[in-house]
């Protein structure tokens, strides 16, 4: 009878957030009609970002997880979408030049206010199933995958034996120096990809074993230290290179083995965190055209010098302008009309390595390069592709609607399963690659794109693990005999 008057109060808390949520669609839309210059629009922003939040304040369930993937998505959206429509409202132009034309920017607006709802409708719905326990698992599960530290060991050494090269700080190349040039061989190269992921799956081998050798031999000091130097390696090489994808894939892989694992992080930590990785990305943004430590700082100083700590607001954020992408391509589908699932088709299909099929499709975030900045293109440049462009190219709004919707449902699903089977170290770890990938990485880059490079980074975990499990069963059952 409790849990029966518990779950009536419940459905009708989540019935009034609703309602509340449709309540201020309903009024901003109205107001957003009513707008007609960019004057207009700019005294509107402040309150847009406000409204953002308050919409997603709407959407948390009961109980706060920092790493539920409900508030890396909205929160993540809302930064994104507001950064870019601060710009947009000051300059009239997207950070590539292009004039923007008002109707454009405010279809941006209302699209954003749609699918922040929208993502707050889903958690809600959410939120009424049985709450899982999000503590730390112990280390129980752990005991019986002590015997394969040996395994472990070995495989880390031949890996590191593999990447010696690439992990010597010494000798990294700055991005500017690197990533154009990798990115024209790996359009052009059939072989490129599987480059590609030996190479990955050498550096986030060496990462989870580190890790996995880190937590299981817990009372072996110079085992520990070994494994943190390595950590601590790994993170000065993507950070003197600039890298920030394999560095925010191996912060987010401490944090959530952390978080499930050790202690679940706080409020306040979470909070300094964010600030500091903010404020770090924004300056590895600047600083790196180079690869000198020293040179770095005399470019951040003498950048900060000259601009201000206004660098660090959202509309200057060269991290957070992907959203300026989105205005681009309303504007080109208004003109073009959308591909009715061709964006789709040619993401499927790049899903297929180049040495196996001669292929000209590309992920959306390379296609969006392609067709409007294609000498960008052919130097192997690139721009940020928010995550929401994918179903938006497709099918226009109601695209881009139902595909926020599926795409955190399965997010869901996958938390979900997690928080059932945190005691297996084999879902924190895949979970850690999951959420780094799919979320911090995919709202720049599309889900597709996300979705194949999580997929490259999980196949690596799940191989060595498999390895780890199975000489770990012949010792058991060399006791048992």
């Amino acid at each position: 009878m409790l849990n029966n008057k518990k779950s009536k109060k419940l459905v009708k808390k989540i019935f009034t957030k609703n309602i509340i949520l449709l309540v201020i669609l309903v009024v901003v839309i109205v107001y957003l009609s009513f707008i007609t210059d960019y004057e207009g629009l700019a005294s509107f922003t402040p309150y847009f970002l406000f409204i953002q939040i308050s919409i997603y304040l709407l959407g948390s369930g009961r109980t706060f997880d920092v790493f539920d993937p409900y508030h890396g998505v909205s929160i993540l959206h809302l930064l994104y979408s507001s950064a870019a429509l601060m710009f947009v409202a000051e300059a009239r132009f997207i950070p590539q030049g292009d004039y923007i034309n008002i109707s454009h920017a405010l279809e941006f607006s209302k699209v954003s206010l749609f699918i922040q709802i929208t993502l707050s409708f889903v958690n809600n719905i959410f939120s009424n199933q049985k709450i899982q326990d999000f503590a730390p698992a112990n280390n129980s599960g752990l005991k019986l995958e002590r015997g394969s530290i040996r395994l472990a060991l070995l495989i880390l050494l031949a890996l590191l034996m593999l990447q010696v090269g690439e992990l010597n700080p010494i000798g990294i190349s700055s991005y500017g120096d690197r990533v154009l040039d990798y990115n024209v061989n790996k359009r052009g190269q059939s072989t490129s990809g599987l480059t590609e992921f030996i190479e990955i799956f050498a550096q986030i081998g060496i990462l989870f074993l580190s890790v996995y050798i880190l937590i299981v031999e817990s009372k072996k000091n110079h085992l520990r230290l070994f494994a943190v130097s390595i950590i601590g390696l790994l993170l000065v090489k993507y950070f003197l290179a600039g890298d920030r994808s394999s560095l925010v894939t191996c912060i987010f892989f401490l944090l959530i083995v952390r978080h499930y694992f050790v202690a679940n992080l706080n409020i306040v930590y979470v909070l300094l965190c964010s600030i500091f990785g903010y404020v770090i990305f924004n300056l590895i943004s600047i600083a790196r055209v180079s690869s000198d430590p020293f040179e770095m700082i005399f470019i951040v100083t003498n950048y900060i010098l000259e601009n201000g700590i206004t660098i660090f607001a959202l509309d200057k954020s060269g991290e957070l302008m992907a959203g300026a992408n989105f205005i681009k391509l309303i504007s080109e589908v208004d003109a073009t009309g959308v591909r009715f699932g061709g964006n789709a088709l040619d993401s499927i299909l790049s899903f297929i390595p180049r040495f196996m099929m001669n292929r000209e499709a590309y992920f959306g975030n390379e296609t969006f390069v392609r067709w409007y900045y294609p000498e960008v293109f052919t130097q192997g440049g690139g721009h940020g592709y928010f995550l929401p462009m994918d179903g938006y190219w497709d099918f226009g709004v109601v695209g881009a609607l139902v595909f926020m919707v599926v795409y955190l449902s399965i997010l869901k699903h996958f938390y979900y399963l997690l928080l059932k089977n945190k005691s297996k170290i084999i879902y924190i770890f895949v979970y850690a690659v999951f959420f780094s990938q799919l979320i911090a990485f995919g709202m720049r880059s599309g889900v597709y794109a996300a979705s194949k490079q999580f997929l490259i980074y999980a196949a690596p975990l799940v191989l060595i693990i498999l390895l780890l499990r199975f000489e770990n069963t012949k010792i058991r059952n060399r006791k048992v005999v």
